[in-house]
């Protein structure tokens, strides 16, 4: 509690405080807002003639209109710094804040200075537009537009007149500038305000053939028969265009009429042609049935027979090569045969290649691939084919160990048993290189050769047989040293 005493204590003192440094206002030039009108002053305002399109300006007083506007201007003070408690508060800061007055001017539609107010001629800037005739009035003016044009407040426009339909439900209305045209449906006319309907029968559209009656942006004709309405007038009727004589005949049309020319197999039945069954007479022989067909007739012959466009005659199937390119064809009455080339068969139809490798005439060591007219064998490793049937190769016919060993023929392989100082490397006895297991040691060079090496061995070293070793003594040294330098021995 006592806190809190002490907090409102403090409050109320920088309060006073407060209130009594303010003071020393300082006025700059006043700032012109939002104006609002003068309840002591008229101003012009303006209303729509609806019947003229004319905007017009009533002044209710005969002196300039004048308007009031909120002026604000910012004013300086002193302000006391804040100051704690026990504290004197002897330190001031300079502060702003804006305030209002009333100003005056001049009102909207007038110019100059507040008290020398001028009317304003809005009509040299031709705010009416081309299409109207403006006036100037005190603090306004006012528009006259032109027919066909109205006043928007502003300027003068064109009036679409279209928006009222004019043309009526017959007719498109196109607006244009102060005016409006329209363009009318078939079978109707402008009648100087809308679209109307035309009388087409005025003109006799139907000819001699037929009555005209008019109907709402048309006509209809009744034709006498034999002709009809082709939407214009009466002419002749065209009944071939309906095929009256059928597939089987061909129309000739006359005035009100027509006629029909049969084609072969048909006869005219007295309205149309119909179809003759040629069947009757047995056209086909004894080796195929006749069927009947529109305007012909048809002859299924019996296999190996066919029809020359009468009956029925025997066919010659060799014509069309059914053995193939691999057998020799020989015609038959009513059927053929087949004499097929070696390599293959004759399938009932043709000759085709016959599949040897049904019969595996490569044996167990080959596979059999065949092949047109004919088959090979693929026979496995150490395999060849005798042009029957896969055998064992003898290999070593072809020395494949080479002169440094011994081959044997194997059944699908072959052996070689090579010689001393060589090595069978799985196809032919080649060379060993000794060398690469360093018999010499290290105080010797070794040199590989045909089935063998030799040993260089450093000076004072010699050869036990298989490498380089011990010093030789001193006065076999010097006998050595005398013939050579090095100890060259070739090993076996």
């Amino acid at each position: 509690m006592t806190a809190m005493k002490y907090l409102v204590l403090f409050l109320f003192v920088f309060g006073v405080g407060l209130w009594l440094t303010e003071g020393h206002q300082t006025t700059d030039g006043p700032v012109n807002v939002s104006p609002t009108l003068s309840e002591e002053l008229s101003v012009s305002n303006e209303t729509l003639d609806s019947g003229n399109s004319t905007a017009q300006a009533e002044n209710l007083h005969l002196r300039p209109p004048v308007c009031t506007y909120r002026c604000p201007r910012r004013v300086t003070y002193r302000k006391r710094n804040w100051c704690w408690l026990n504290t004197p508060c002897r330190t001031f800061t300079v502060a702003y804040r804006i305030i209002f007055s009333t100003c005056y001017k001049c009102c909207t539609g007038w110019t100059g200075a507040f008290g020398q107010c001028r009317d304003i001629n809005e009509c040299t800037g031709y705010p009416c537009g081309a299409q109207g005739t403006c006036t100037n009035t005190l603090g306004s003016y006012t528009c006259t537009c032109n027919p066909g044009f109205h006043f928007n407040s502003r300027i003068c426009l064109d009036t679409n007149e279209c928006t009222g339909n004019p043309c009526g439900p017959q007719g498109a209305c196109t607006n244009t500038p102060g005016s409006y045209t329209c363009v009318c449906n078939a079978g109707y006319v402008y009648s100087g305000t809308t679209c109307v309907d035309k009388n087409e029968c005025t003109g006799n559209p139907c000819g001699p053939q037929g009555a005209c009656t008019n109907t709402p942006g048309s006509f209809t004709c009744d034709c006498i028969p034999g002709y009809k309405f082709d939407g214009t007038t009466c002419t002749d009727k065209n009944e071939c265009t309906g095929n009256p004589c059928g597939a089987g005949g061909t129309c000739s049309n006359t005035p009100g009429s027509y006629t029909c020319v049969c084609n072969a197999g048909y006869v005219y039945s007295g309205t149309t042609c119909v179809d003759k069954n040629e069947c009757t007479e047995e056209p086909c022989g004894d080796h195929g049935g006749c069927t009947n067909t529109q305007g012909s007739y048809t002859c299924a012959c019996n296999a190996g027979y066919e029809s020359n466009g009468i009956t029925c005659v025997d066919k010659d199937e060799c014509k069309e090569t059914p053995c193939g390119d691999q057998g020799t064809c020989t015609n038959n009455e009513g059927s053929y045969t087949c004499a097929c080339n070696e390599g293959y068969e004759f399938d009932g139809t043709v000759c085709k290649d016959k599949d040897e490798c049904k019969a595996t005439p490569c044996g167990d060591q080959g596979t059999c691939t065949n092949n047109e007219g004919s088959y090979t064998c693929a026979c496995n490793a150490g395999y060849e084919f005798d042009g029957s049937v896969c055998k064992d190769k003898d290999e070593c016919k072809a020395n494949p160990c080479g002169d440094q060993g011994t081959c044997t023929n194997n059944d699908g392989s072959y052996t070689c048993a090579c010689n001393a100082g060589y090595e069978f490397d799985g196809t032919v006895c080649k060379d060993i290189d000794e060398c690469k297991a360093t018999p010499c040691g290290a105080k010797g060079t070794c040199t590989n050769n045909e089935g063998s090496y030799t040993c260089a061995c450093n000076e004072g070293y010699k050869s036990n047989g298989k490498t380089c070793v011990g010093k030789a003594n001193s006065n076999e040294f010097k006998n050595i040293h005398s013939r050579t330098s090095l100890s060259i021995i070739f090993l076996a």
